[in-house]
């Protein structure tokens, strides 16, 4: 085999090999980018949802205000209160804030509810994920204005609800 056969051969060889590593590297880049638009379009189906969710939640038959079997626009504390944790809302954080007149930021629980003591706050659902206890995590919070109807003194409230989404 003379030399120029073996320098082309050498050649188309050192070809193949750039044209691979080329290949490989643009293949490298079109899954991270691939990957990171999945992660988009997840994050924005969770923020569908939980969007939807706050026109949703207030008309739970769970939560809602109701009067020999005629429904209102409103959210019982007290239905409110032993729905706590129950349903399944992905990694967020669900809570329910007295608005007017002012309270103090303390849970109402029931215990709370029936000694007449004041509070503010309804914890409905909490599960953050375990490295956003630790470390930053990128969070969205949706609020919107409810009625919240207390039964045993039969007065209504101002509220505040709120939604942080952890994505």
């Amino acid at each position: 085999m003379n030399k120029k056969a073996q320098l082309q051969i050498q050649e188309t060889i050192l070809v193949i090999f750039i044209f691979i590593v080329i290949l490989g590297m643009g293949l490298i880049l079109f899954n991270k980018f691939n990957q990171q638009s999945i992660k988009e379009i997840g994050d924005n189906d969770k923020l569908t949802y939980f969007y939807s969710m706050v026109g949703n939640f207030p008309n739970l038959p769970e939560i809602k205000c109701s009067y020999l079997g005629s429904e209102k626009e409103c959210i019982d504390v007290s239905k409110l209160i032993n729905f706590k944790n129950k349903g399944d809302f992905l990694f967020s954080n669900i809570t329910v804030y007295t608005i007017y007149p002012a309270r103090s930021n303390k849970e109402c629980t029931l215990s709370v509810l029936n000694q007449k003591q004041d509070c503010g706050t309804f914890l409905v659902y909490n599960n953050i994920p375990a490295k956003c206890r630790t470390e930053f995590c990128e969070k969205k919070v949706i609020y919107a204005p409810v009625s919240l109807y207390y039964p045993d003194r039969d007065i209504y409230e101002f509220g505040k609800f709120v939604i942080e989404v952890y994505l």
